[in-house]
């Protein structure tokens, strides 16, 4: 709650905006912005009990540290995004909630969303969308921020660094499975995240096995032999195209990872024909969606809870926002998982 009574001062080299209690200021140092904030804080924070207040402004406190302290490890040119009134009253709004809660994940993500937004001068969408991810992420749980961050790895992410069973492993054991333990499978949890803006849940489904023999399509060929090519090629084999087959050595696989990387490889390069026969062999031998499963399982066997969660849950069903992907993608950084870029899905 705002209080009626406000009062603001003005200094030298310094502008005040009426409402809310924000100052604007230049030239900013790190005891600036801590000032700024917290006097924001103070000033617009419902009046509490003793107790309640001093607590409310030890976490409010630790909120505002804990983000300077990643300006200084990250981006010191940051700093100067606190002459922004927007961004004064979306940091405010960051300590409120945090002051509010004490949950510590939530803290955590603020103040990665805070650091992102800290550092947009240019993009106005991307600040609307984490001002608004300020405002969402109080609302959910741990499972829902989970589920959106599954919902995001696998049906908006690609990581080019899977290219054999070991670098999936890798993948799988590293930026899924962290997520996979909290999950919530009741609708309440999913029409949450609709009420929320974060996504929405259609008739149209996706399997996870179907979503893995699209983008890692090339993992799970089963192979074929020479003969196959002779017959298909009577009159030149490509075989700049082929490799050995993953799954077993003394038969052949295209080289490409997914159809997408086979258009822009390779198929500039030959005429319709030749083209149509190699998307053709692509598809025709690959594993079906149970034995993609099957091996999935085999190896790694923690994955195994993840596809019957996905079957039996609206994952599936599920498509994001844009403040579902940045939430997402907030709550992959919180867990130190490096790699996703926000502006490529939001520019």
């Amino acid at each position: 709650m705002i209080g009626d009574n406000q009062k603001q001062q003005s200094g030298d080299n310094s502008v005040n905006v009426q409402g809310k209690s924000v100052t604007i200021n230049n030239g900013l140092s790190y005891s600036d912005v801590k000032e700024i904030v917290l006097d924001t804080f103070h000033a617009n924070f419902l009046q509490l009990s003793n107790d309640a207040a001093n607590l409310a402004k030890q976490r409010a406190e630790e909120l505002t540290n804990d983000y300077l302290k990643m300006l200084k490890e990250k981006d010191e040119s940051a700093l100067d995004a606190m002459n922004d009134p927007d961004m004064q009253y979306t940091f405010y709004t960051a300590q409120r909630e945090y002051a509010r809660s004490g949950n510590k994940d939530l803290s955590e993500m603020l103040v990665d969303i805070l650091f992102e937004r800290s550092r947009i001068k240019e993009k106005p969408l991307m600040q609307i969308v984490l001002n608004e991810c300020v405002e969402i992420a109080p609302k959910l749980t741990s499972s829902q921020l989970d589920i959106l961050s599954l919902v995001f790895i696998f049906k908006y992410t690609q990581n080019y660094s899977v290219n054999n069973f070991e670098t999936l492993k890798l993948y799988i054991e590293s930026r899924v499975l962290p997520f996979t333990s909290k999950l919530k499978k009741e609708i309440s949890h999913y029409q949450h995240l609709e009420y929320a803006g974060c996504g929405s849940i259609s008739i149209g489904e996706r399997s996870l096995p179907d979503i893995l023999l699209i983008t890692y399509a090339g993992l799970f060929c089963k192979g074929f032999n020479e003969n196959i090519l002779q017959e298909r090629f009577p009159k030149e084999i490509p075989y700049h195209v082929f490799k050995p087959c993953l799954h077993n050595d003394n038969l052949l696989q295209i080289n490409a990872m997914n159809e997408e990387a086979l258009k822009n490889n390779y198929t500039d390069g030959f005429d319709e024909e030749t083209t149509i026969k190699l998307q053709n062999m692509f598809t025709e031998f690959q594993m079906t969606a149970e034995e993609v499963k099957a091996f999935m399982i085999g190896l790694t066997p923690d994955i195994k809870s993840l596809f019957e969660y996905w079957e039996d849950s609206s994952m599936k069903n599920m498509t994001l926002t844009s403040v579902g992907i940045a939430l997402a993608h907030a709550n992959i950084r919180r867990k130190n998982i490096e790699g996703y870029d926000l502006s490529i899905w939001i520019n």
